[in-house]
């Protein structure tokens, strides 16, 4: 029995990214949403999500400060625009979504 979806949402820090081989799913994607939001609010977001998985604090500043930082600024530099921005006001609220540049809601 074969499957058939209509719809498939896929999540990554590194779909967008313009170099091979993440380039590759601007073929297979019809919409891309990037989410946004300021480096202060990113770190709270970061270290939120790395106690709920059970890192101590030590543990979860060392992943901020040498995997995700990084990985920050290169989403940041290398990244193709993305159809919808979902700005964030703070690790969990949404400010604002446009739509190509154009407010859609918020």
């Amino acid at each position: 029995m074969g499957y058939s979806h209509r719809i498939v949402i896929a999540e990554g820090n590194f779909l967008l990214l313009d170099e091979d081989p993440w380039r590759r799913f601007e073929e297979v994607f019809d919409t891309a949403i990037i989410l946004k939001a300021s480096l202060e609010v990113c770190l709270a977001g970061l270290m939120e999500r790395h106690r709920r998985t059970g890192k101590d604090e030590e543990a979860a500043q060392h992943q901020v400060q040498v995997v995700d930082i990084p990985n920050v600024h290169l989403i940041l530099a290398d990244s193709r625009e993305a159809e919808f921005t979902v700005e964030k006001e703070d690790p969990r609220n949404i400010r604002r979504i446009t739509r190509w540049g154009k407010a859609f809601a918020g």
